[in-house]
C-alpha cells in the first residue's frame, strides 16, 4: 500500500475512515492536473432568501421549473439561489442581477417577473432556461454600499419598477405567495440576504465534499489526504463514489478526473460547485 492515504467517508459516517489510494509517480507535476474551473465565479454567490417574519425563506417548488414559495423554515436544496452580479465585482447596491436555482438533476431555472415583467398580476417563478429582461433584477440596500451577508435588501424588476414581494411577510405557499407588483418597499418587500459559505455545506477543514446530487444535495462523501503536504489520487469509483457537485475547504486546489488514476482532461475545485461538468472516478487532493 502506497504511503500516501487518503480519508474518505459517508456523511453519515465518521470521518475518519482510512482507505489506500494510488501514489502520484516521482516525475507527477500536481500543478498540472488539467484546467481549473469553477461553477461560481466571483460576480456569483450562493445565497438564501429569508422574509421579514424572520422565519420563513423563499424556496423554488418542486427543486425548481415551477413557483416561489415562502413558506419554508430552514435551508435545504430548494431554498439555495444564485445570484449573477451582471455589474460584475462585488455585488453593490443598485447592481442589476440575475438569480438561478439550480435542482438535484443539475437543471437551471431563473427567477423571473412571470406573467408581464412587472406589475398586477406578476408572480415570481422559477421557471426560465435562459435569463432576459423578465429574470433581471436590481437589488439595493438602505444607505446603498457592499451587499454583504445579512443585509436587508429589495428586488425591483428592471423591466418596469415593481418590487418582489412576500405577501404577508412570508410564510404562503403556492402561486402568488411571492408576487412582483409593489411601487414600494415596504416590510413585505425586504428580504434578508444570506450568504451560503462552503464551511456550512463541507464542516471540516481541507477537505473535498462530493454530493451525489447536484446543489449539494443527497449523500455526502468526504476525501481527504492523511498527508497534506503530498498530494494523492483517490480512486472514486473503487468506493462508489458518484458525484454531481462539490466544496472544497482546503486552501489549495482539488481536481476531479474522468480516470481513476487521476488522468484525462480533469477540472479544479476552489470552493463551491454546484454542477460537475463530468462524472468524476478520480480526485486528486491534499
Amino acid at each position: 500500500m502506497s504511503s500516501n492515504r487518503l480519508v474518505l467517508g459517508a456523511a453519515l459516517c465518521s470521518l475518519g475512515l482510512s482507505m489506500g489510494c494510488s501514489a502520484a509517480p516521482a516525475d507527477f507535476d500536481s500543478s498540472d492536473l488539467g484546467e481549473t474551473s469553477q461553477a461560481l465565479t466571483n460576480t456569483e454567490t450562493l445565497v438564501a432568501f429569508r422574509t421579514v417574519d424572520g422565519s420563513h425563506y423563499l424556496t423554488a417548488e418542486g427543486d425548481g421549473g415551477s413557483t416561489i414559495s415562502a413558506d419554508r423554515t430552514r435551508i435545504q436544496a430548494w431554498e439555495r439561489f444564485i445570484i449573477f452580479d451582471l455589474d460584475g465585482g462585488s455585488l453593490l447596491s443598485g447592481d442589476r442581477i440575475q438569480i438561478r436555482h439550480v435542482s438535484a438533476a443539475g437543471e437551471t431555472f431563473w427567477l423571473t417577473a412571470d406573467s408581464n415583467g412587472g406589475g398586477p398580476g406578476s408572480v415570481l417563478r422559477a421557471n426560465r432556461s435562459l435569463p432576459q429582461g423578465w429574470e433581471t433584477f436590481i437589488v439595493t440596500q438602505a444607505g446603498g454600499g457592499v451587499v454583504t451577508g445579512g443585509s436587508r435588501v429589495s428586488l425591483r424588476a428592471v423591466t418596469r419598477p415593481f418590487y418582489v414581494s412576500a405577501e404577508r411577510g412570508g410564510g404562503l405557499a403556492g402561486d402568488g405567495a411571492v408576487t412582483v407588483n409593489r411601487t414600494v418597499a415596504r416590510d413585505w418587500e425586504m428580504f434578508t440576504l444570506l450568504f451560503v459559505t462552503p464551511a456550512e455545506l463541507c464542516p471540516y477543514s481541507d477537505t473535498l465534499c462530493l454530493f451525489e446530487k447536484a446543489n449539494f444535495g443527497g449523500a455526502r462523501f468526504n476525501v481527504r489526504a492523511l498527508d497534506p503536504s503530498t498530494g494523492t489520487c483517490a480512486d472514486l469509483s473503487d468506493h462508489a463514489v458518484r458525484a454531481r457537485s462539490a466544496v472544497n475547504t482546503n486552501s489549495r486546489t482539488a481536481r476531479l478526473f474522468p480516470n481513476a488514476d487521476c488522468t484525462g482532461h480533469g477540472i479544479g475545485i476552489s470552493g463551491l460547485e454546484p454542477t460537475l461538468p463530468l462524472l468524476p472516478n478520480g480526485a486528486f487532493v491534499f
